[in-house]
C-alpha cells in the first residue's frame, strides 16, 4: 500500500533532477558579454599665453557628426571605403564629446579667455565655438596606420547669431605602430595639434570681433546643441597586431 507514494516522488525527484540539468544547459548557451577595454584620450596641456585674457567669454558646443562617428567605438578604415571598428576596446565617451573636452583643455590651458564652459554646463557667454567632426578614425596610409582628424569649426556671437568666422582644420598623425595602444596615442597626439591650431584661430578671430566688455548671453537665452550619444552598429575589427591587424 506504501509503494504507490514512493514511486511516486522517486519519480518527482527524479524530474527535479532533469528539469535542473537542462536548466544549467540552457545557462551554458548564452552568450557572454563582451569584455571591453576602455581608452581616455590621451592629451599634453599647451602652454599658457604670455598675455591676459583677450576675450570674456566661450562657450563650447559638442560637435555634430554622422552616426558612425557619434559613437564610443574606435573607427577604422582598413581598406578602400569600408568603416569598421577595433573588437573588444572603446573610447571613455563618444567622439564628438572627446574633441568637446579635449577642447575646453586646451583653451583652459591658453588663459586667454577668462571663462571657458560647454553646451552641458553653460555660463553666460560672448562668443559660440561649434562645428562639425567629418573624420575621427584610423586610416592605413602604405599599410601603416593614421590617426586623422577632420573638423569643421564655426565662432558665433551669441547676442546677435552672426557667424564671425569659420575654418577647416585637417590633422594626419601616424602611429608608431599597430597595437590599440600606439593607436590611441596617435589620436592623442592629433587632437593635441588640433587644438593648437583652434585655439590660436578661435582667439585671433574672438579678440577682433568681441572685445573684452562685450556684454555674456545669460543661459536662459542661449541655445545649447542637441547632443547624441546613442551607440551605432559597426563592423568589429580584431585588435592590430603586425604585420596585418585586419581580418
Amino acid at each position: 500500500m506504501t509503494s504507490a507514494p514512493r514511486n511516486l516522488t522517486r519519480r518527482a525527484v527524479a524530474l527535479g533532477v532533469l528539469a535542473a540539468s537542462a536548466l544549467l544547459s540552457a545557462c551554458t548557451l548564452l552568450p557572454k558579454s563582451e569584455k571591453l577595454a576602455v581608452y581616455q584620450l590621451p592629451l599634453t596641456a599647451l602652454p599658457a599665453a604670455s598675455q591676459s585674457p583677450t576675450m570674456s567669454s566661450l562657450r563650447i558646443s559638442t560637435p555634430e557628426s554622422g552616426q558612425m562617428i557619434d559613437s564610443a567605438r574606435i573607427l577604422v578604415v582598413p581598406d578602400g571605403n569600408r568603416l569598421a571598428a577595433y573588437e573588444g576596446v572603446r573610447w571613455a565617451d563618444p567622439s564628438p564629446v572627446l574633441v568637446r573636452e579635449r577642447l575646453v583643455q586646451a583653451f583652459l590651458d591658453d588663459r586667454r579667455i577668462a571663462v571657458v564652459s560647454t553646451d552641458r554646463n553653460p555660463l553666460p557667454s560672448v562668443l559660440d565655438l561649434s562645428g562639425t567632426l567629418r573624420t575621427f578614425q584610423v586610416e592605413y596610409r602604405d599599410s601603416k596606420p593614421v590617426a586623422v582628424v577632420r573638423y569643421e569649426a564655426r565662432l558665433v556671437a551669441l547676442r546677435t547669431g552672426r557667424l564671425l568666422a569659420a575654418n577647416r582644420f585637417e590633422v594626419a598623425q601616424p602611429s608608431n605602430g599597430t597595437s590599440v595602444t600606439d593607436v590611441v596615442t596617435a589620436f592623442g597626439q592629433a587632437t593635441d595639434a588640433l587644438s593648437a591650431a583652434l585655439v590660436k584661430w578661435a582667439v585671433e578671430q574672438g579678440a577682433a570681433t568681441a572685445p573684452l566688455d562685450a556684454r555674456p548671453v545669460p543661459v536662459s537665452q542661449q541655445n545649447p546643441s542637441r547632443q547624441r550619444h546613442d551607440e551605432q552598429r559597426v563592423e568589429p575589427m580584431p585588435q592590430p597586431a603586425p604585420p596585418k591587424p585586419m581580418r
